[in-house]
């Protein structure tokens, strides 16, 4: 009669995990001061460049919309404001948004400094979507943290510190020249580290998709470098970046 002999005949289960965990920070530990090598060394010193979005000389104001003008003509459309911390005054309208507005809309304006059609330098620009785009944005703050308690807080703590990281790190960096493909792979990189191990916790199943994930950002990023070259993308848009 044959038996059965009960032993070890493998690495076990905890060792093949401290293994795996070995191996993964053989990988992530360079990876990690790369990241951070990368950002000191690309992180944009200086002046910040600023976006120019109007002519030199006009400011930009909020107003409330007090009336629209029933009679304006086809060369003029207008309506009537009152510019905060100032008095009504008339703004130009394109005509597809004069009738659209209503007594008592939040908009924003530019004064251009010269009367422009119709005897006002006041231009419509856009609506002030700052009030309900704050009330959506608490709103599903309530309901995250609701659904998903503390993971789900840490979830939208990682996504606070992707959007600081673009804002601080990634548009002044390209404002100033800084090479695309790096700054965005720094980027990445960083994102990554962050946002997984805030939203699922310091574990191997997280590592796992973190090196998944990093091999792909690296993948795509070399794939990046070889087409901006080949198709000679300068980033220059007009004669103004030469």
């Amino acid at each position: 009669m044959s038996g059965h002999v009960h032993g070890p005949v493998g690495p076990t289960s905890e060792q093949s995990r401290r293994r795996a965990r070995v191996i993964f920070a053989v990988i992530l530990v360079p990876v990690l001061l790369a990241t951070v090598l990368g950002a000191i060394l690309l992180w944009p010193h200086g002046e910040r460049p600023t976006l120019v979005t109007s002519a030199p000389g006009s400011t930009f104001h909020t107003a409330t919309v007090v009336a629209v003008d029933p009679d304006a003509s086809d060369q003029v459309h207008q309506l009537r404001a009152r510019i905060d911390g100032g008095a009504p005054a008339w703004v130009n309208v394109p005509p597809e948004h004069l009738g659209e507005l209503e007594p008592g809309d939040r908009i924003q304006v530019v004064d251009t400094g010269d009367a422009g059609p119709g005897g006002t330098p006041y231009i419509f620009v856009d609506y002030v979507r700052g009030p309900p785009l704050a009330v959506l944005a608490i709103g599903f703050v309530v309901l995250v943290v609701a659904v998903a308690r503390w993971r789900g807080l840490a979830a939208l703590i990682g996504l606070a510190a992707s959007l600081g990281m673009i804002g601080a790190f990634t548009l002044p960096a390209l404002l100033l020249g800084k090479p695309a493909v790096p700054v965005a792979l720094v980027t990445a990189v960083a994102i990554m580290f962050v946002v997984l191990y805030l939203a699922h916790g310091f574990t191997l199943r997280t590592t796992t998709a973190l090196v998944g994930t990093l091999a792909g950002l690296a993948a795509t990023a070399l794939i990046a470098a070889w087409a901006s070259g080949a198709a000679h993308l300068t980033g220059l848009s007009d004669e103004y970046a030469l």
